[in-house]
């Protein structure tokens, strides 16, 4: 390892880098891409506002470096002690470091823990490779004394020349360009020589050109990246040998990485120039700092470049100068801005009163304080200690914050009297924030931020030596007030649970700080814009966890981005399977199972039966039942998985018990007779019911259409054991009787069936089969015997007879029979004659038919063949033995009348015999 080990005597070296770098170790650091982050558990003691909190590194001086595993973050890594680091912080908050033989370190703040990532270790080797093109075996050597840093917009880590050593292996002036690949972990030189102390080519200003190179330099970090992705460059120095006098610049440069050539755009093309200040706050094209080794720089939000102080060499007389002027350099119009501090040298500023802004302080002159940050969206700038003023033997602790807005300059912390044997401070407890905390005075430190709050570390001061000490200040929101604070956002998160079983549903818990919008990956390609999502994770596996933190301040959108590597971890389920043979049969059924299981450590098997076995592929005997197999396959992470078989059936050879019974079990034909069973264990049955008929049913219905006596016979079948079928018969002979019933039938005649009242008729029975009677004679009066006694009716009208004949002593007796007749009995006021003369003697000339009392008289006369020779409607319009009354005189003989009307009742009366006509 290539190291600087320079003894201070008490002379004046004539190169001032060289007496700032005296009795500064530079310790080697490497950083490689970290493998897998540890979870983000930050740090036990809540920082309080406007105070220091010592996190990492030693509290002495001249610390060794602690490696650890290259790519592994872990609490004793540390890198040594430093002073004037590389250093950048990339997108996703990580700080990054590199020491004098370039090993690049990484520090996660979220657990305050250091990885050494890339780099030889100890030594240093240069592999340049080829321009343009990344390789795992790229190598920048051996660099030191202020290297300009840039983090472009992709992410990448770039870095520009320093004083080490080139291609050709001498110690030199480098102005050669590189860039860092944190995801392929690969350096490319990107442009410049390889050699050292090359003078470049400034080339024309403002015109870019692929000739055109900054000369060779070191002593600055005063360095911007625009937001089209441009470098910029301010400053510094080289020289030839350490006996030749310095070469320091106030030129600046951009560098396009789109084209990847740079344009000189401001300052001299020649070294050791004076300032041009102009007037206070007036922009002008012909104003232009100072030539100097350059430090404290910033952007805000109109992408003005700023820059406050720095060390003036004057070579003529040989004197060194600090200055605390602040400049603005518009890129729009390639104007500087004298915007404050004094144009004077070696100025010592105002004291100021702790977190009092005014327009009277002024931070002493002072170079090499690096360690600076940004707040309130560009609108705060700040920095902490630096070389004094003074002379090269002190430094300062002080912090103080610049209000862009008020022009203002207030200090935060810190003392602004430099001590020659340094500030020694107050490193406090460790990891215990307190208001006397307060880091040793010191130079050459680097500064990162996390949101609001400011990270430094390493550095040194020349009695103290270099430090690798890592120091947190949580600024104070009253000292100064910021109104618009544009606090960028800060990701962190949490996670529960952190592992488990696949499916694995995780719930993450965001406590990021000035975010408005989040977009989460969880690794396994889905992703989501929730504040506090919950996700599965379906594969097993590691999984890295990236959340982007976003806000908008007065400069623009904001993005943090926190990444944990390896964060979950899903452990593989279990699987497990199994097949049983045979899985039915006879009792004792013995079967054979086979598992296929993976990803376990054990098995447990449980039979069904109250039985269970650990081994692989068992076998076990059942008895008759119906079992259900389970299977669990165990791992060492506890995702077990279990496979069930349902069911395996054992069974034996049924008992069937054959029996029924039946109601009715006589009667007459059609008889309807209902079976009912009582077999025990039957399934199918087979019924018989002995007249060539069958059922298949369990409680059949059966109607017997003739008469007999029926054996009835009933087959028990159960065929549902796989063991084989069974059955029992059941045979009751001569069971059911069925008899042909007696049929009765009712008859009588009555004579007469009409006349005149009072009429006595007389009724004969002539049914057959019966043996019991009930006579309805229609005038309320009833009869049970065979043949009634004659029934006198009195009065006139139409009696309705009923006959109801029995059969009681039949065996199979059939329903009783009814007959029913209709007599009519006439009031008698009719007189019908049988003889009559119509001879024209005045005596019984006319067919004379008195009917008194009826209605609707209607009377037909018809002679021997049929033919109607009269017809009346009238009771007066008699007929005179002529043909209709007008036609030729019938002859003597007999006739056949027809006469109907209603009686007196209403009732309807028909009568009809024969008259006999004589002249």
């Amino acid at each position: 390892m290539l190291q600087e080990d320079i003894v201070i005597p008490n002379i004046i070296c004539n190169f001032v880098i060289e007496l700032i770098i005296t009795n500064m170790r530079k310790i080697t650091l490497q950083i490689i891409i970290a493998l897998f982050a540890l979870q983000a558990s930050l740090l036990t003691v809540k920082a309080q506002q406007g105070q220091w909190t010592w996190m990492q590194g030693n509290n002495y001086q001249g610390a060794a470096t602690v490696w650890g595993t290259k790519g592994f973050f872990a609490p004793a890594n540390t890198p040594g002690a430093i002073y004037e680091a590389e250093q950048w912080t990339d997108h996703q908050g990580y700080f990054w470091m590199a020491d004098g033989t370039m090993n690049m370190w990484k520090y996660d703040p979220t657990i305050n823990q250091w990885a050494w990532i890339k780099g030889p270790q100890n030594g240093s080797v240069v592999v340049y490779g080829t321009m343009g093109i990344p390789d795992t075996a790229n190598q920048m050597g051996y660099r030191g004394q202020g290297i300009p840093t840039w983090v472009d917009t992709a992410g990448n880590l770039w870095i520009f020349g320093g004083r080490g050593i080139g291609a050709n292996n001498v110690y030199g002036y480098q102005n050669d360009l590189w860039m860092y690949n944190i995801q392929t972990n690969e350096w490319t030189w990107e442009a410049g020589a390889d050699t050292a102390n090359n003078l470049g080519n400034y080339g024309i200003i403002h015109v870019e050109a692929s000739t055109n190179l900054p000369p060779a330099r070191g002593e600055t970090s005063a360095t911007w990246v625009d937001n089209d992705n441009n470098l910029w460059l301010f400053g510094g120095a080289y020289k030839l040998t350490d006996q030749s006098p310095a070469y320091v610049f106030n030129d600046l440069w951009k560098f396009d990485i789109a084209t990847h050539n740079w344009v000189w755009e401001s300052g001299q093309s020649t070294a050791n120039n004076p300032a041009v200040y102009g007037t206070l706050g007036v922009p002008n094209s012909a104003n232009v700092p100072s030539s100097r080794f350059a430090y404290a720089t910033w952007k805000d939000c109109s992408e003005n470049l700023w820059m406050f102080g720095g060390y003036y060499y004057v070579s003529i007389f040989g004197d060194t100068y600090m200055v605390n002027d602040m400049w603005r350099y518009n890129p729009t119009n390639s104007e500087w801005t004298w915007m404050s501090g004094t144009n004077q040298y070696n100025n010592r500023g105002n004291d100021s009163i702790r977190c009092y802004a005014s327009d009277t302080n002024i931070p002493p002159g002072r170079f090499e304080n690096r360690a600076c940050w940004t707040r309130g969206g560009g609108t705060h700038f700040e920095f902490f200690g630096g070389w004094s003023h003074i002379s090269l033997d002190s430094c300062y602790n002080d912090l103080w914050d610049y209000n862009v807005t008020t022009n203002k300059w207030t200090l935060m912390s810190g003392s602004v009297v430099p001590a020659a044997s340094g500030q020694n401070g107050s490193y406090g407890t460790y990891q215990v924030s307190s208001p006397t905390n307060m880091p040793p005075s010191r130079a050459g430190s680097l500064g990162w931020q996390r949101g609001d709050t400011l990270w430094m570390f390493g550095g040194g001061n020349p009695y103290l030596f270099n430090f690798n000490d890592m120091w947190r200040f949580v600024p104070d929101t009253t000292c100064p007030v910021i109104s618009n604070p544009g606090s960028p956002a800060v990701a962190n998160f949490s996670a529960a649970p952190l592992s488990g079983c696949a499916p694995l549903t995780v719930t993450f818990s965001n406590s990021s700080s000035n975010g408005s919008q989040y977009v989460w990956y969880f690794g396994d390609g889905d992703s989501s814009t929730l504040s506090n999502p919950t996700h599965t994770y379906i594969d097993s596996g590691s999984y890295s966890v990236t959340l982007i933190a976003i806000n908008s301040s007065p400069c623009g959108t904001y993005k943090d981005t926190l990444k944990f590597v390896n964060y979950i971890h899903v452990h593989a389920k279990a699987f497990v399977a199994l097949t049983p043979n045979p899985v039915t049969g006879c009792s004792p059924l013995t079967v054979s199972f086979t598992d296929t299981a993976r990803n376990n450590s054990s098995l447990l098997w449980n039979f069904g039966d109250g039985g269970t076995s650990t081994v692989s592929n068992p076998s076990h005997t059942y008895l008759k039942g119906t079992y259900t197999i389970s299977l669990i396959a165990y791992n060492v992470f506890g995702c077990n998985d279990t496979a069930y078989y349902s069911s395996i059936y054992v069974d034996t050879i049924p008992t069937v018990s054959d029996s029924f019974f039946a109601v009715p079990l006589t009667g007459c034909k059609p008889l309807n007779v209902a079976f009912y069973n009582e077999s025990v264990n039957g399934v199918h049955y087979l019924w018989n019911f002995g007249d060539l008929d069958t059922s298949t049913s369990k409680n059949p219905n059966h109607t017997y259409l003739d008469s007999g006596v029926y054996t009835v016979t009933l087959y028990t079948i159960n065929d549902t054991s796989i063991c084989g079928s069974v059955e029992d018969t059941s045979v009751k002979v001569e069971y059911i009787e069925v008899g042909s019933p007696v049929l009765v039938l009712s008859s009588f005649t009555s004579s007469p069936d009409s006349g005149c009242a009072p009429i006595l008729v007389n009724f004969t029975n002539s049914s057959s089969n019966g043996n019991n009677y009930l006579w309805n004679f229609g005038n309320g009066e009833t009869d049970t015997a065979l043949n009634p006694k004659n029934i006198l009716y009195y009065d006139s009208g139409t009696y309705h007879i009923t006959l109801i004949t029995y059969n009681n002593t039949a065996r199979c007796q059939s329903p009783p029979d009814t007959l029913s007749v209709d007599i009519h009995v006439d009031s008698c006021f009719l007189y019908i004659p049988n003889v009559f003369s119509p001879n024209g003697d005045g005596k019984n000339d006319f067919f004379n038919l008195w009917a008194y009392g009826y209605s609707n008289y209607h009377l037909i006369i018809y002679d021997r063949w049929g033919l109607k020779i009269f017809e009346s409607y009238n009771n007066e319009y008699l007929w005179n033995g002529r043909v209709n009354n007008t036609g030729g005189k019938c002859p003597d003989g007999t006739y056949y009348y027809i006469f109907s009307a209603d009686d007196m009742g209403g009732q309807p009366f028909l009568s009809h015999g024969y008259i006999t006509l004589i002249r």
